[in-house]
């Protein structure tokens, strides 16, 4: 009995070596990655970079920049990360990429999908469904998305005639409604969206009366509020929505002030709000719980003359970076998770293509 206890321990051991050893080798293997892509107007391509975890630094993907069509100039990414599009302004198409999983690196989808219409801003369903493209001519097309190739396909109908002058559309969490400002009308139009057709239907339209040029939507972690820059009047107004009709509310305080304020983004779960302006970005903690929003002391966080274009936060890394039209970079900063603060990352700025309008990060 002596000799068998030392074999079964061992035996014992070795499996759970085994075990744990699997288990470190499967964790690993799964470990999310984390990449991001630039659409280059000037240049007709896309930047695509990897982003290391840790760090937030940028490294170019092999055979980046990959081609796009004449001036690309907004692009949205599928919610299961497998795949990106992209509006090509002057060449009246969309490009259409399955990204490779390890590499990140793109593969054009059946070439490019050529439209009479003039696409100038894409966004996604959250379902991965339909794809919404604005176009030029105040209509909007609505694209059947195929989950297994990432292939698109009109549905029947499109593109739907809107008399508006459509500069944004933004989709809630439960992709039941869809915001779409018009920048001439000064006001935010709500439709509520078919899930299984993905047509749109028209509820409510309200004026702002808080704020002029309005240029983006941006709903909160939360989806009870919808924040809207606007860039003539130098603020930004923020309003509670009715998850069943639609409705916006403007909340006390409303509207804050901003630089010429262009887009809106989240982080920290929805507690810090950041604002680009044309030349700066702000940051508001804010708490839903009260609708409080306050400007931080330190504004602004971010200072460029070199046009800043767009911005982006990493989902779930807290990294936030910036396209500088002018200067052909990438500014990124790692963001302060108790302050909301941003510091630089090193090796910040990142260099990219010419023109860089329209910054998207994903996880896969």
């Amino acid at each position: 009995m002596k000799k068998l206890i030392p074999a079964c321990l061992m035996l014992i051991l070795a499996f759970l070596l085994a075990v744990f050893g699997l288990g470190q080798q499967g964790n690993a293997a799964s470990a999310p990655k984390y990449f991001a892509y630039v659409a280059n107007s000037e240049s007709n391509n896309i930047s695509a970079y990897s982003i290391n975890p840790a760090t937030g630094a940028l490294s170019e993907i092999k055979g980046s920049p990959f081609l796009a069509g004449n001036s690309p100039c907004s692009m949205t990414a599928h919610p299961n990360g497998k795949f990106l599009y992209v509006a090509n302004y002057q060449s009246h198409s969309i490009s259409a990429y399955s990204i490779n999983p390890i590499s990140g690196a793109l593969t054009a989808i059946k070439g490019i999908s050529f439209t009479k219409e003039t696409p100038f801003l894409l966004t996604m369903a959250p379902s991965g469904k339909f794809l919404y493209v604005v176009n030029v001519d105040r209509n909007v097309s609505i694209y059947a998305v195929n989950p297994k190739t990432g292939e698109l396909t009109a549905i029947k109908g499109s593109p739907f005639h809107i008399q508006k002058s459509i500069n944004s559309i933004t989709i809630d969490s439960s992709g039941k409604l869809a915001f779409l400002s018009d920048y001439e009308r000064n006001s935010i139009i709500v439709y509520s969206i078919n899930t299984a057709t993905g047509k749109l239907t028209k509820l409510s339209e309200t004026t702002i009366t808080t704020g002029t040029g309005p240029k983006s939507i941006s709903i909160d972690p939360t989806g009870k509020f919808a924040f809207i820059p606007n860039y003539d009047s130098q603020n930004f107004s923020v309003y509670t929505i009715n998850a069943k009709t639609g409705k916006l509310t403007e909340i006390k305080g409303s509207p804050f002030g901003a630089d010429h304020p262009t887009q809106v983004t989240f982080a920290l779960s929805g507690k810090v709000v950041y604002i680009l302006n044309c030349e700066t970005i702000d940051a508001y903690s804010f708490d839903p719980a009260t609708s409080t929003l306050i400007e931080f002391k330190n504004n602004p966080l971010y200072h460029s003359m070199d046009d800043p274009s767009s911005f982006s936060i990493v989902p779930t890394k807290e990294f936030l970076y910036v396209t500088n039209a002018d200067s052909n970079e990438i500014a990124a900063f790692s963001i302060n998770n108790t302050t909301g603060s941003l510091n630089k990352i090193k090796g910040s700025p990142f260099k990219t293509g010419n023109g860089p309008v329209s910054i998207v990060t994903i996880k896969q």
